[in-house]
């Protein structure tokens, strides 16, 4: 299975989610599983997304937030982790494309 198959099966699961994507193949496959909708992209700052993804989901409590990863990212972002762990947003879902 691919990240694009990945990514298309969790848009199917939750077709109402506010998507955000790093940089990179998370974006790509996010892309073109969705025909380039409507969500935030991370081009350009490696390690940010995971953080926006849950400033997102805090501030929008009623909408379920997805963010894509890849592995590169999670990696520069790891500390996010620290913070997705504490706070354990019920509508968000962290995706790690490895």
């Amino acid at each position: 299975m691919n990240a694009a198959d990945v990514v298309r099966a969790v848009l199917d699961a939750v077709p109402d989610a506010l998507c955000v994507s790093s940089l990179g193949t998370a974006t790509s496959a996010l892309r073109l599983a969705s025909g380039d909708g409507p969500h935030l992209y991370m081009g350009g700052s490696m390690g940010s997304a995971l953080a926006a993804a849950l400033g997102v989901a805090e501030r929008l409590p009623e909408r379920r937030v997805v963010v894509f990863l890849g592995d590169g990212e999670t990696l520069m972002g790891a500390g996010s982790l620290w913070t997705l762990a504490g706070l354990r947003p019920a509508n968000l879902l962290a995706v790690v494309l490895a």
